[in-house]
């Protein structure tokens, strides 16, 4: 059961984040326009290396639309202890 419920709460974040939006699928929230993201490249970096530039970047991004500070992160392990 366990096993089953981590697959499915994969697949339902799959969806929202990076959904196509194509029938059946939802359109994920990297697919809306107007939504801003700051990536690691297409590698990926580690924290320890871009000194949490990035997360300052989205930081500044969030309150530049007049959003608040952000309580929460999505990112890879290898973006976290990297």
């Amino acid at each position: 059961a366990q096993i089953m419920g981590q697959s499915i709460a994969e697949a339902l974040d799959c969806a929202g984040l990076i959904g196509s939006g194509t029938p059946p699928e939802p359109r994920g929230i990297r697919n809306i326009v107007g939504i801003s993201a700051v990536t690691n490249g297409a590698n990926g970096a580690s924290l320890a290396t871009t000194r949490f530039a990035n997360l300052m970047s989205a930081a500044q991004a969030l309150l530049n639309a007049n959003g608040g500070l952000p309580t929460a992160a999505i990112m890879a392990p290898r973006t976290l202890i990297g």
